[in-house]
């Protein structure tokens, strides 16, 4: 999923619902996603990781990578990041969980 954002070697963020925060937690080391180039607040996974629930900060030039559950909540809020004057990133890629996890 991230290494599908090119040029691979490109900063990106990643943002995810609670779902995918459970499953990204569960299953990568803090390190393991900070060599793919994600950037975020600090070297901890937790906060590398941008929780969509949550207020973040805009980062207008980079793009971003979502991990969320396919739900109106989450669809909206994904909206919501693009559709102000200014988008909260430069462009989004965005990944479903699978409904049945």
């Amino acid at each position: 999923m991230i290494r599908s954002v090119e040029p691979v070697s490109k900063w990106k963020l990643l943002v995810a619902d609670v779902k995918g925060l459970r499953i990204l937690d569960s299953t990568f080391k803090s390190f393991e996603i900070l060599e793919e180039n994600v950037t975020g607040k600090s070297l901890s996974l937790k906060a590398a990781i941008e929780n969509l629930t949550k207020k973040r900060q805009a980062f207008p030039s980079i793009e971003a990578i979502y991990f969320i559950s396919p739900t109106e909540e989450t669809l909206n809020r994904v909206i919501d990041d693009f559709s102000g004057a200014r988008p909260q990133y430069a462009a989004a890629h965005i990944f479903f969980i699978s409904s049945t996890f």
